[in-house]
C-alpha cells in the first residue's frame, strides 16, 4: 500500500481479520438465530484476512462520473438528458452504469473496485455485524441495549446525496454502506475460494459480477431488511 499522503475522500482500511459471509443451518436450510434474513448465498461464515487498503468514502457521483465523461468521450448514462445531469442532482450517486462503465471510471481515476472481501469489511466492520450500525434492524422491537438508528434515517425511498444520513456509515467510516446504491465489486458471483463448502446459490462460471449493499428500491419494495 502506498504510504504517501492518504488521498482525499478515502477511508483507510487496517490489516486484520475479519468475518465474512452468514451461516445458514446446513440440514433444513433455515437461517441461524443472528442472521435470520441471510440467503443460501451468503454462506458459510468463515474468517477472512485482508491486508491494510484503502477505499472510498462515498459512492461515486454525478458530478465525479461527469467529469469521466467529458475527458474520455465514454457515453454518459442513459437516463442524463442530453448526456448531462441536472444541477441539482450533482451530489446524487451516479446510477444506471454497468460494470464495464464502473471498473473504466476507476481505472480512469487510478484506482480499482474493491474485491468483494474488501467491500465487506469496509462495509460491514471487524465484528462481525449483520447492518453497518449493528444487527437490529430499525424496525425491529427488540429488549436489546443496541442503540438502534430512527427509520427516518435509513428508510428513504429515494435517492439521497452522499453524506447526509449518519446512520448508514460503517464503523470504519465508510458512507452509504446500504441503502442508497447497490455498487459493483470487482469479483466473479461465485462461491468462496478458501472455504470447504461451496455456496448452493452462486453459478459457478464467470457469468456475472458480484454487487453489494442494497438501494432505495429495497426500501420501496419492503424487502430492505433482507437485502441492507
Amino acid at each position: 500500500m502506498n504510504q504517501g499522503r492518504r488521498p482525499p475522500n478515502t477511508v483507510l482500511i487496517p490489516t486484520g481479520a475479519f468475518i465474512m459471509g452468514t451461516d445458514i443451518e446446513a440440514f433444513y436450510g433455515t437461517a441461524l438465530a443472528n442472521s435470520e434474513h441471510a440467503k443460501l448465498d451468503e454462506a458459510p461464515m468463515h474468517v477472512r484476512f485482508l491486508d491494510a487498503y484503502l477505499i472510498e468514502q462515498y459512492p461515486v457521483t454525478n458530478a465525479e462520473y461527469a467529469a469521466f465523461v467529458q475527458e474520455t468521450n465514454h457515453p454518459p448514462p442513459p437516463h442524463w438528458k442530453n448526456g448531462n445531469f441536472t444541477p441539482e442532482d450533482a451530489n446524487l450517486p451516479v446510477v444506471h452504469v454497468s460494470w464495464y462503465d464502473s471498473n473504466e471510471y476507476a481505472q480512469w481515476a487510478n484506482k480499482r473496485l474493491p474485491t468483494e472481501a474488501e467491500w465487506e469489511k469496509a462495509c460491514r466492520g471487524p465484528d462481525g455485524r449483520i447492518y453497518p450500525w449493528g444487527n437490529i434492524f430499525v424496525s425491529d422491537e427488540s429488549e436489546s441495549t443496541e442503540t438502534v438508528p430512527e427509520s427516518s434515517e435509513i428508510l428513504t425511498a429515494h435517492l439521497t446525496p452522499i453524506g447526509v444520513r449518519a446512520a448508514i456509515v460503517s464503523p470504519y467510516g465508510v458512507g452509504e454502506a446500504a441503502g442508497n446504491v447497490w455498487e459493483w465489486t470487482a469479483d466473479w458471483y461465485q462461491p468462496y475460494s478458501d472455504t470447504n463448502r461451496q455456496k448452493e446459490g452462486r453459478n459457478l462460471d464467470d457469468k456475472h459480477k458480484t454487487l453489494r449493499g442494497g438501494s432505495w428500491l429495497e426500501v420501496r419494495d419492503g424487502t430492505a431488511k433482507r437485502y441492507f
